[in-house]
């Protein structure tokens, strides 16, 4: 499994899709001009956005694909194959969630780094608002 993993990483940098790159450019591009960041006058933050697209894809890779498998294997293990297609769209939930928290999770490591850097403390009360300043 670890080298189907491992397969996967790899296969975005030996098969770049033009229609995903393009994709990315547009949403990116709306993410600029409606959000406006700071990164036009801090450039180090460039690094911090390209750290978080690296993160996101390793932890696609190697977090999120493993705990889909495992939690697959566990669905299979508690109902049949029948009961299982028959409630997909339920026992998908697991998965979708898992694959919202690993993404979106790794995307803010880099933010929350930045955050700590300036020696700030992140109150749970505050949750995702964090915003760079």
């Amino acid at each position: 499994m670890l080298e189907q993993i491992i397969g996967f990483f790899l296969s975005w940098f030996a098969n770049p899709s033009a229609l995903g790159i393009g994709l990315a450019l547009i949403f990116g591009a709306v993410w600029l001009v409606g959000y406006w960041p700071p990164l036009f006058k801090k450039h180090w933050l460039w690094a911090v956005l390209f750290g978080s697209a690296i993160l996101s894809l390793a932890a696609v890779s190697f977090i999120q694909i493993p705990l889909q498998v495992l939690t697959g294997q566990v669905l299979g293990y508690f109902w049949s194959q029948e009961v299982l297609l028959r409630w997909l769209l339920l026992a998908g939930i697991p998965q979708i969630l898992l694959s919202g928290l690993v993404q979106e999770g790794s995307k803010l490591v880099p933010v929350i780094a930045w955050w700590w850097r300036k020696g700030r403390t992140i109150d749970p009360k505050l949750g995702l608002a964090i915003r760079p300043s």
